[in-house]
């Protein structure tokens, strides 16, 4: 018997159709019934993707985090500053948290409280990927003598582990609050940071 060709278009279809539905009832609400109608699909081809609905939710914050990854590497590519780049970046990642989760609050806590093990241990994988990138405009930054002699892998890590105070996953429903200000503390926090790691 043959495989059926899985297409990227259908996962896609799929992710953004689990997505609305659970911006619109929320993660425990929302079946897999609900995001194959939503997504245009039979539920059999549903579950040809994705085994879950715990799956599901894996690969959408999984893509989410791809997207960032992407992103983040585009602005480690530019010709500014790497204390620049490093600032842009550290912004990009959680305005892009916010964002993504901006209707989906109550969700968040639904997540965490049903596969709170898988969500971390890929979060911890997210951010390995991440301080790469930082770590390369360290590097890139150290030869071109615009920043200091320290560990760049280390300074990454710092880097990223300061600013997770504003991501979605470490605030409570009431603190996440206004998203402009969270990104503006992010901001604030990315340039006193900087001034650690410029070289005088």
């Amino acid at each position: 018997m043959t495989r059926p060709v899985l297409r990227t278009e259908t996962r896609d279809a799929i992710l953004d159709a689990a997505g609305r539905m659970v911006e619109r009832y929320g993660y425990r609400k929302t079946t897999m019934s609900d995001i194959a109608r939503e997504a245009g699909v039979g539920k059999a081809t549903l579950y040809l993707y994705f085994e879950s609905k715990q799956d599901l939710a894996l690969a959408y914050v999984d893509r989410l985090a791809d997207r960032v990854l992407q992103a983040l590497r585009r602005l480690a590519a530019e010709p500014a500053p790497a204390a620049e780049r490093l600032c842009r970046m550290l912004r990009l990642r959680v305005a892009s948290a916010l964002a993504a989760v901006r209707n989906m609050t109550q969700s968040l806590d639904d997540l965490f409280a049903e596969m709170r093990a898988q969500l971390l241990a890929q979060r911890r994988s997210q951010q390995a990927a991440e301080a790469h990138v930082l770590a390369e405009v360290v590097r890139d930054g150290q030869r071109r003598g615009e920043l200091a002699d320290v560990d760049p892998d280390t300074a990454a890590r710092c880097l990223l582990g300061a600013t997770n105070a504003y991501m979605p996953y470490s605030l409570s429903r009431d603190e996440l609050g206004d998203p402009e200000d969270l990104i503006a503390e992010t901001e604030r926090l990315a340039r006193l940071l900087m001034e650690g790691l410029i070289r005088r």
